[in-house]
């Protein structure tokens, strides 16, 4: 018996090391959608040099890449994606950070900057609180009236990077800078692993310029007080329930 007990701890032992063992990494795309012209840095298998996707990233880490240069007819100043990658106790998040968007020519489609941040773990749990956020900005001299950032967000329990549990926001330059996407709950099949991404799709006039950031977060969902006070109730009317009974009895 004790040595089934032994070769038992020795298997769960090996298969929590194989869990754990995922690499954390993110997948940064750049797409030019006018001209189909793109930058691709997937950092699954990143093997510590700074410029392994090429010309214009710089890598810090699996889950730490930037961006800077042309891609068709935007030009980019800086453009970064992190994640907290596995998570922790508390969020998981995955943000970007872009300086000067700037489209060089006239003509149609706009810039993509797609982040995907795969193999988060925490925090842990079944159903999560899941939430998007953007922020923008420009100079007054150097944005067009059209100018406009898209903000889409996405988190899948098979840690495949799929377009699904879907938050999105718009937000216009000339209007407001920043935008919430809201919230919504999901179950990621716990204790799989899963993904979040995020998509920013700028529309920017020729000449016109344009920062933005992002955020997503993932959360422990927590319920709301009055679900909790409702919980605490029909807890207090069992424990009479059974204390009548008891007296009967």
């Amino acid at each position: 018996m004790r040595k089934q007990l032994a070769l038992i701890a020795t298997a769960a032992v090996a298969l929590l090391g194989a869990a754990s063992s995922a690499q954390a990494y993110i997948v940064l795309t750049i797409t030019d959608t006018g001209t189909g012209t793109q930058k691709l840095c997937n950092l699954n298998s990143w093997n510590g040099f700074a410029n392994y996707c090429g010309a214009g990233f710089n890598v810090v880490s699996a889950t730490n890449v930037s961006f800077s240069g042309t891609v068709g007819n935007h030009s980019v100043a800086t453009t970064s994606g992190t994640g907290n990658i596995p998570g922790n106790s508390v969020f998981a998040s995955l943000g970007s950070s872009t300086t000067e968007v700037s489209r060089l020519a006239a003509g149609a489609g706009a810039l993509e900057i797609d982040i995907v941040g795969f193999n988060y773990t925490q925090p842990v749990g079944g159903t999560k609180t899941f939430s998007g956020s953007a922020s923008l900005s420009s100079s007054t001299s150097l944005f067009q009236p059209t100018d406009k950032v898209l903000s889409d967000f996405w988190v899948d329990g098979a840690n495949g990077g799929s377009l699904v549990n879907h938050l999105s926001c718009t937000t216009s330059v000339a209007d407001f800078n920043g935008c919430s996407a809201g919230s919504l709950l999901w179950n990621d099949g716990a204790p799989a692993e899963f993904s979040i991404r995020s998509r920013q799709t700028y529309t920017v006039a020729a000449g016109g310029t344009v920062n933005a950031t992002n955020s997503a977060i993932v959360r422990q969902h927590i319920p709301e007080p009055a679900t909790l006070s409702l919980v605490g109730l029909a807890l207090l009317g069992a424990g009479f329930a059974g204390r009548r009974a008891a007296k009967k009895a």
